[in-house]
Order: C-alpha cells, then sequence, then structure tokens
C-alpha cells in the first residue's frame, strides 16, 4: 500500500508534461464553489470520495502491519488529501 500512496503523491509532485497543471477540482472549489451551490456540492463529494480512498489503502495497509497501527488513519488520511489539494505546482 505505501507504494500505491507512494505513486499518488508523485503524480501530483511530477505530472505528466501533457497534462494541464492544476487540479480540475481544487480549481472549481476556489473558483465556483461560493457561487454555485451544485458545484460545491459535487467538490465536497470528491474531496470526500478521495479522502475515503485513502483511508481504504492506509487501512489495507495497517491489517498486514505494512503501516504502524498506532497511526489514526481517518486524520492521516485528512493529511494526505489536504496536501494532495494544497500542492502548489
Amino acid at each position: 500500500m505505501k507504494n500505491r500512496i507512494r505513486k499518488l503523491v508523485g503524480m501530483v509532485i511530477y505530472p505528466n508534461e501533457k497534462q494541464p497543471k492544476g487540479c480540475l477540482i481544487v480549481n472549481k472549489a476556489v473558483e465556483l464553489s461560493l457561487l454555485n451551490q451544485e458545484v460545491d456540492e459535487k467538490v465536497t463529494e470528491t474531496f470526500i470520495k478521495t479522502e475515503t480512498l485513502l483511508f481504504d489503502l492506509l487501512k489495507r495497509g495497517q491489517e498486514p502491519g505494512e503501516i504502524p497501527k498506532h497511526y489514526d488513519i481517518k486524520e492521516l488520511s485528512k493529511f494526505i488529501h489536504n496536501s494532495l489539494v494544497g500542492y502548489e505546482y
């Protein structure tokens, strides 16, 4: 699981040169979420899904001991998500 999380973070830090810079969801959150309730709901839904995906990866990593059990994976998934969303290119 560590390798999957590492790969996800690497995709953000070292993006494909052919892809547009930035994240569409983060851009919509910043630009439109205060102006449009539907956009706000979709952004919130996407952020929750991303945190849930990270939580599931961390949980799967904790089960065999790859990720130590003393980590609060709910908080860690929020931290990783926030780091990904806040990364500036």
